[in-house]
C-alpha cells in the first residue's frame, strides 16, 4: 500500500539554552513558554524573540540522569499561578527526587513573574543516577500524573518495575486541588485503580515501566509513554487505568 508522503520541514524559534530537558507552554499560550535546564535553571522564552530569562534557578544534582527533569503548569495557572517540578536533590548522601510545587507571582506577565513558596509534594529515593524517569503532566481530568524510573542500573536489580509496593517503575495519579489525605501533600483519588486494593499503593495509575522518560494524553486521557528500553527494544506504550 502506497501511502501519503508527509513533508517535514524545521525552523528554530528560540535559541540558547544549555541541555534543555523539557518545554512547556501555559494553558492557551502557544508562543511563550518555559525550558527546563538539566542543571536547575528554569528560563522564559518566546516563539520568535532572541531573548531569554532565566525565571528560577534550583540546586539539583546533575549527575548521570539527575537534574532539574520536568515541569507542568496547572490547568488553572492563568488564575492560580501554580507551576510543579520534578528535580533531583542530595539529601544526607541520599540521591531524591522531589515532585515540587511553586506558585508565580504574576501569571499573566510570564517574562516578568517570579516563582516563590515552594511546596513540597514527594519525594522519592534513588537507588541508582538513571532511570529517574522526568515527566509530570495533568491530564484532562486535572489530576497529575508522575512517572517514574525503575531506579536504575541494568536489568532492574531490585525488580522495582513489577513490584506495586514501590512508586518506583510506576505512572502516579494524585490530586494537588483537594484537601490533603492525611500524612501526605496532595489527595489520592478514590477512583485511582488500586485505591482499596492493598497490593499496590493507591497512587499507581499503571505499573510495569523501566525509564517512563517523556508521556503526553491522546484524545481519549490515556497516557502514551515512551518507555526507554535496554539493549535491542525501546517501547512507545498506550497506557490505560491499572
Amino acid at each position: 500500500e502506497k501511502r501519503e508522503r508527509i513533508e517535514i520541514s524545521l525552523r528554530e524559534v528560540a535559541n540558547g539554552f544549555e541541555q534543555p530537558t523539557d518545554l512547556q507552554f501555559p494553558p492557551g499560550d502557544s508562543e511563550e513558554f518555559f525550558v527546563l535546564e538539566k542543571k536547575g535553571k528554569v528560563v522564559w522564552g518566546k516563539i520568535g524573540k532572541k531573548d531569554t530569562k532565566v525565571i528560577l534557578t534550583l540546586n539539583v544534582k546533575t549527575e548521570a540522569e539527575e537534574g532539574l527533569l520536568g515541569m507542568a503548569f496547572h490547568p488553572d495557572f492563568r488564575k492560580n499561578g501554580k507551576v510543579y517540578f520534578n528535580y533531583v536533590v542530595e539529601v544526607g548522601q541520599k540521591d531524591i527526587s522531589r515532585i515540587a510545587e511553586w506558585t508565580a507571582t504574576n501569571p499573566t506577565d510570564l517574562k516578568n513573574t517570579k516563582l516563590e513558596s515552594e511546596r513540597i509534594l514527594m519525594e522519592v529515593e534513588q537507588p541508582y543516577e538513571n532511570h529517574n524517569a522526568g515527566q509530570i503532566l495533568f491530564g484532562q481530568d486535572k489530576m497529575l500524573y508522575i512517572g517514574w524510573g525503575d531506579g536504575g542500573w541494568l536489568n532492574d536489580p531490585a525488580h522495582n518495575g513489577q513490584n506495586p509496593q514501590t512508586f518506583l517503575g510506576t505512572i502516579l495519579r494524585i490530586d494537588v486541588d483537594s484537601t490533603p489525605d492525611k500524612d501526605k501533600a496532595y489527595k489520592v483519588p478514590k477512583d485511582n485503580p488500586f485505591y482499596e486494593d492493598k497490593c499496590c499503593k493507591p497512587e499507581i495509575f499503571a505499573f510495569g515501566f523501566r525509564n517512563p522518560w517523556r508521556f503526553s494524553f491522546d484524545s481519549k486521557g490515556r497516557p502514551i509513554v515512551a518507555d526507554v528500553g535496554q539493549d535491542l527494544w525501546e517501547e512507545i506504550d498506550i497506557v490505560e487505568k491499572g
